[in-house]
């Protein structure tokens, strides 16, 4: 029987695909938990419109993550950390407190888009590099100043 994914099937294909898969399979595991529905001119129809909705929604969800990458390029955010005279700070800046800085800016981040190797440990000028998923990545600038 030929069937059209609806969701990620693990060793069996990607949503959207047609499948050839057996009768009791889909009969008795794909159609009850609605992962597959059966491959009709209809319903191959419908998966095309709604991936074609699903590409649009993804383009425009790019051109608005494109643009909050042009404006973390131009923008820099600054944290403020106690820090000893030599400028070792007595913790660390992890993502969270440089999320809640660019938060504060009015710039929500997700803190797992800031990329980091490892957690800030003096106070300095340091490039910090974002990924907003979709492809779209961009570096920006994060001030670490003693309190």
């Amino acid at each position: 029987m030929k069937v059209i994914l609806q969701a990620d099937v693990e060793h069996l294909g990607k949503r959207g695909e047609i499948v050839k898969v057996a009768d009791g399979y889909a009969r008795n595991f794909l159609f009850p938990k609605n992962l597959a529905l059966r491959a009709s001119a209809g319903a191959v129809k419908q998966i095309e419109i709604q991936e074609q909705k699903r590409e649009r929604e993804r383009q425009k969800r790019i051109k608005e993550l494109e643009a909050l990458a042009a404006k973390l390029r131009k923008t820099s955010c600054t944290v403020k950390a106690r820090a000893q005279e030599d400028g070792q700070l007595y913790g660390s800046v992890g993502s969270e407190q440089i999320a809640a800085a660019f938060g504060a800016d009015g710039i929500q981040l997700a803190k797992s888009a800031i990329v980091l190797p490892a957690p800030f440990k003096a106070l300095g000028v340091y490039p910090l590099d974002i990924d907003l998923g979709e492809g779209v990545k961009t570096t920006t600038t994060v001030w670490i100043v003693g309190e």
